[in-house]
């Protein structure tokens, strides 16, 4: 874990603790205790965003009025949510955690600063131009995996080879770092309206 936070600091990438998950991956559920502990250690000055406890509307809004001084993030799974008292709301990647799709999203969200929720591959890296900010493991994820990650939908498995996780975890930013930069610097002519024509899984989610 250190190692990728160096990686990913040193590139100029937002990491852990200036951004603070909410563990709901991992657990299944928003970890209360996992916010508490660590809000509790970095939460005066060094957390800048974090993810709020999900389809927990109550116990959010009291951590986002305790810890007013962080960007929290609402991660939005129904339409019928409450946004509210929310200025930055998440769209999740897997449109199982979710009963709508992008178009719908941004327009409950009109006026709104929109979050991309674990960014990954299988999605247009040119529709991040539309949101105000995002967070993503690819290069973790696949440095995990033994796996050097080259471009989007493009990685090498160097299992066999004399790699170490250090420096599969810096060429995987290297990497990410340099098509990101593509991304915004060389998608001027993006149109949303590209995105908002089918989801793909949404067709599942809305029979």
């Amino acid at each position: 874990m250190k190692d990728a936070q160096k990686a990913y600091t040193h590139h100029g990438f937002m990491t852990f603790p200036h951004f603070l998950d909410n563990n709901f991956i991992e657990k299944g559920k928003p970890d209360l205790k996992f916010l508490d502990k660590w809000l509790r250690r970095y939460g005066c000055g060094l957390i800048r965003f974090a993810v709020a406890p999900d389809k927990m509307l109550k116990e959010a809004v009291e951590l986002k009025r305790k810890w007013s001084d962080i960007h929290w993030i609402w991660p939005l799974h129904s339409r019928h949510e409450d946004i509210s008292e929310f200025e930055w709301v998440g769209y999740p990647h897997d449109p199982p955690r979710r009963d709508y799709d992008l178009k719908t999203f941004f327009d409950l969200t009109e006026g709104k600063k929109r979050w991309y929720l674990g960014f990954h591959e299988g999605q247009d890296p040119s529709m991040l131009l539309y949101f105000d900010g995002f967070d993503t493991t690819i290069p973790s994820f696949y440095a995990m995996k033994h796996k050097m990650w080259h471009s989007w939908n493009k990685s090498e498995n160097v299992g066999d080879l004399l790699f170490n996780y250090h420096e599969i975890i810096e060429y995987n930013v290297m990497s990410i770092k340099r098509e990101l930069k593509k991304v915004f610097l060389n998608n001027n002519d993006a149109k949303l309206t590209d995105f908002l024509q089918y989801t793909p899984g949404m067709e599942v989610m809305e029979k």
